[in-house]
């Protein structure tokens, strides 16, 4: 009897909450073995059984293993464990970090930047190269989850500061791997809600002032293509289905701004130059309760979601 083949492997640092879950989850999903690194065993082993619990058919296993990185001993226990499971890595996706408030004397504000250069930088150096000697060679991934704000600004100078370290580090980086065929990447998200870094720290006004939304008529017409119920909880969707509606969302908004955006009935829209859209006459849904959907025949249906209408088809989204 001969073994199936070796599903990847994937190290996430920082893998039991925020990004660094959502990352893990999603490198599970798409049927590799992950294991994610942290300070807390209890959140990773609730991770771990979480997102066990949960796996679908080809999906890979989530593993554990408990280490401050930016320790040299804890760190050094960690890789020998993950070693012991895969003597092979494929991908290290370096997420852990965390801002610090700036210090207001001189000795608190040395230990504010100290601090969080370790925090930023002080993890991801040491655990890529502990690691790298097990790295794929070639077609191994190093992974650095930087943030926006190394170039803009906009958050805590030490934060800011370590951030764009990591910048400059990963040129070198990627200069040292690629003749072995490893590539070395930093990728930069903006404002993420629902991590540990902002969770109680952003005041509900400036969310607002970061956060845009999608318009009814436009969601609607986005929900349609991506084939979604507009009901759906955003928890409930696979990768696969946050790929299409992201898909559908530059679609949809795309055509919309190339035509000028929508003129209703009431045509109170006109664009800058007080011309009308004419994207309304490409409407799939929105408006069009009882008529027939363009996609099956079925007829198209208005579901109350809140204090608010939303148009869908029960036979082509789900």
């Amino acid at each position: 009897m001969t073994a199936g083949p070796v599903p990847p492997v994937a190290v996430v640092s920082g893998g039991g909450t925020g990004i660094g879950r959502a990352t893990a989850a999603a490198l599970t999903a798409d049927g590799m073995d992950v294991v994610i690194v942290g300070r807390r065993a209890d959140v990773l082993r609730a991770t771990a059984d979480e997102v066990n619990g949960g796996r679908a058919a080809g999906s890979g296993e989530l593993s554990w293993a408990r280490a401050d990185v930016s320790d040299p001993a804890e760190l050094a226990e960690a890789v020998e464990i993950i070693r012991q499971r895969h003597p092979v890595v494929d991908v290290v996706v370096n997420n852990a970090g965390g801002s610090v408030p700036a210090g207001t004397d001189l000795r608190e504000l040395a230990a504010s930047w100290m601090e969080s250069y370790r925090k930023n930088v002080v993890t991801a150096v040491p655990l890529t190269s502990a690691l790298l000697p097990m790295v794929r060679r070639p077609g191994g991934r190093v992974i650095i989850v930087g943030s926006r704000v190394a170039i803009t600004g906009g958050a805590s100078p030490p934060y800011v500061a370590a951030k764009a370290a990591l910048n400059g580090w990963v040129l070198s980086l990627a200069r040292q791997l690629g003749p072995e065929g490893i590539t070395a990447n930093v990728v930069a998200p903006g404002y993420t809600a629902d991590t540990e870094l902002l969770t109680g720290r952003m005041p509900a006004e400036r969310h607002q002032r970061i956060v845009a939304g999608i318009g009814a008529l436009y969601a609607d017409e986005i929900c349609f293509r991506s084939k979604l119920r507009p009901d759906r909880p955003g928890g409930s969707l696979t990768a696969p289905e946050v790929a299409a509606l992201a898909r559908a969302i530059r679609g949809v908004l795309g055509e919309a701004v190339r035509s000028r955006g929508s003129s209703l009935r009431d045509l109170r829209y006109r664009d800058l130059e007080g011309g009308l859209g004419s994207y309304q006459g490409r409407h799939a849904v929105y408006d069009r309760a009882g008529e027939p959907c363009l996609g099956c025949g079925d007829q198209v249906v208005r579901v109350k979601i809140g204090a608010r209408s939303a148009f869908c088809c029960e036979g082509c989204q789900s």
